[in-house]
């Protein structure tokens, strides 16, 4: 595994840092809404009123009613916002061992697609956790979001660096082409196993005892 001159290292949160779970989510919407779990799948993509809400445009009422209109559904807004929390997963422990070791030898952040309702959850339940990043960057914060080429320019001015000394990991490989077309390092990482590999590959390259 190459790479060029590296000097900072860029995290996904969601599937990379911490697991996700979208079954789980349509699992307790089609609990509480009586619709059959495999029509939540079969209605599900992600369109503008997800993205605005992403990018902090919308609060999550309006979600909720585009989600309502998109998927058919009427629910409460509490049984909607039970649902979509339902996502956040745990850290994935072993992948922060780490990052934490990486983080002795290079400056190491996050940059997430996110929202204040996932915020809510894991900058509390995990806040300890993902202290080892410098900086969590939210597309809800930013008001950008992966894969535009813009997001990515406008975290790694936030960084104070240039896109080309960056390594960014993400398991979603739109977001992978995102960084790239925006003149960063990156790595496809779809499994846990791989982020696992890219990371102990990094502490040798940069001379780790730890690795």
């Amino acid at each position: 595994m190459e790479f060029d001159r590296i000097c900072h290292v860029l995290f996904d949160m969601g599937g990379v840092v911490v697991s996700v779970h979208p079954r789980r989510v349509f699992r307790h919407w089609s609990e509480a809404s009586g619709v059959g779990f495999d029509e939540f799948v079969g209605r599900w993509s992600i369109e503008q009123h997800y993205k605005d809400y992403e990018t902090g445009k919308t609060t999550f009422n309006q979600l909720a009613d585009g989600l309502s209109t998109q998927l058919g559904i009427e629910m409460s807004l509490e049984y909607w916002r039970i649902g979509w929390n339902a996502l956040v997963g745990q850290p994935f422990q072993d992948v922060l061992v780490l990052i934490r070791q990486l983080a002795a030898e290079l400056p190491v952040y996050c940059f997430t697609n996110s929202n204040l309702e996932h915020e809510s959850v894991w900058g509390s339940e995990f806040r300890e956790e993902l202290s080892v990043f410098r900086a969590i960057f939210n597309s809800s914060t930013i008001g950008l979001r992966k894969p535009d080429v813009e997001a990515y320019l406008n975290v790694s001015n936030q960084m104070s660096t240039c896109p080309s000394t960056v390594l960014f990991l993400d398991d979603n490989s739109e977001n992978v082409v995102g960084a790239i077309d925006s003149g960063m390092q990156a790595v496809h990482v779809p499994r846990k196993s791989d982020t696992v590999t890219v990371l102990k590959a990094l502490l040798r390259l940069t001379g780790s005892t730890q690795s």
